[in-house]
């Protein structure tokens, strides 16, 4: 039987941005985003004060623009907790300033799209699956451009244990209600000491420090490169197209991200 993780969770994702002041503005303006810190070059938000951050900005004003080639991260995705939410949220931007795209609605869900101003995608989705937090938007889905599918796959299926699921093995469960998708595109994969505009990293929570050592040591077997912390507090490696995973422990996890 191959290695697979046991519950996992996806908690939030990093993406570089050239202007944190003109970033900060844009998502603090989005209705029910609520901003719950600025430090250290970092601004944390999520739809709550009493929510964990499930997006932080990296001020990275010399970062290497991706040129003509798709940036790695697709597009985020954030479930809206009910329809009357969802209604008022597209009420409000399609009134105001914001270019509202690819508007969806089927008998399975509600779905539209905005930009950021360095042009990360955001979506916002209703679906029918019931929302487990009184929060307004939880991190459901993260669709990633990938420089290789074939590798792409072995690594998130085989290398990290995660669950293929739909349109044999594009996606992967992250937690029950949320997943990865990947798409394969002409990307830009940075060289070494190189700080790319776009997803950085994202963070992954285990269920406690038993499964944090159960990957250490897959990936020690396998022989990939990952780092730990001396504590295993939490576990970081590379996929195919450099974006960063951290996979840290849930059950000690300490702040507001």
């Amino acid at each position: 039987m191959s290695f697979q993780l046991a519950e996992p969770k996806l908690e939030y994702l990093a993406i570089r941005v050239k202007d944190l002041d003109k970033a900060v503005s844009f998502y603090s303006a989005l209705p029910g985003f609520s901003i719950l810190s600025e430090e250290n070059n970092l601004a944390y938000f999520s739809s709550s004060p009493n929510q964990r951050a499930f997006l932080i900005l990296e001020d990275t004003p010399f970062g290497k623009e991706c040129g003509l080639k798709p940036k790695k991260l697709a597009r985020f995705s954030l479930r809206v907790k009910d329809a009357a939410s969802y209604l008022w949220l597209l009420d409000i931007l399609q009134k105001g300033n914001q270019p509202v795209e690819k508007v969806v609605d089927t008998p399975k869900g509600k779905a539209f799209t905005v930009r950021d101003p360095e042009g990360n995608q955001i979506t916002f989705f209703l679906d029918h699956k019931q929302n487990e937090t009184p929060f307004l938007y939880t991190l459901g889905k993260i669709h990633l451009n990938v420089f290789d599918s074939k590798e792409s796959f072995h690594f998130f299926k085989e290398d990290l244990g995660l669950e293929t699921f739909m349109d044999n093995g594009k996606y992967f469960h992250l937690s029950p209600n949320s997943w990865l998708g990947m798409n394969e595109k002409d990307i830009f994969v940075e060289e070494e000491e190189t700080e790319v505009l776009g997803l950085d990293f994202l963070t992954v929570s285990l269920p406690n420090q038993q499964e944090l050592k159960r990957l250490s040591d897959h990936l020690n077997e396998a022989g990939i490169d990952y780092f730990q912390d001396q504590k295993l507090t939490i576990v970081t490696v590379f996929d195919k197209s450099q974006v960063e995973w951290w996979f840290v422990d849930r059950e000690n996890r300490k702040g507001r991200h």
